[in-house]
């Protein structure tokens, strides 16, 4: 995954494409962790050993992290932006 560095506020990104584009990544390649969830919890079911119930734990805990911290994250992060997009068309509207 690429290094992101915090920004000075002043530093403005004038284009959020790179931003979209690497959460569509990041979304893309958590996937996985739910395709794997779905296999181990189905090979799960069949009678499974002790060490496909720590796989399933432990990929539980990674989709949790995902849900609670990473997409938490992500839709404070759209919120802000979704408000300074309103309030440029805000501004165009009234001038």
């Amino acid at each position: 995954m690429e290094k992101l560095s915090i920004q000075r506020k002043s530093d403005r990104v004038p284009d959020s494409s790179i931003y979209v584009d690497t959460l569509v990544r990041l979304f893309d390649a958590t996937r996985m962790v739910e395709e794997w969830l779905e296999y181990f919890e189905a090979s799960e079911s069949g009678g499974a050993s002790g060490t496909t119930r720590d796989v399933v734990g432990k990929l539980k805990g990674v989709a949790a992290f995902l849900g609670s911290v990473v997409c938490a994250f992500v839709m404070r992060d759209f919120e802000v932006l979704l408000e300074r997009f309103l309030k440029k068309m805000r501004n165009v509207a009234v001038a």
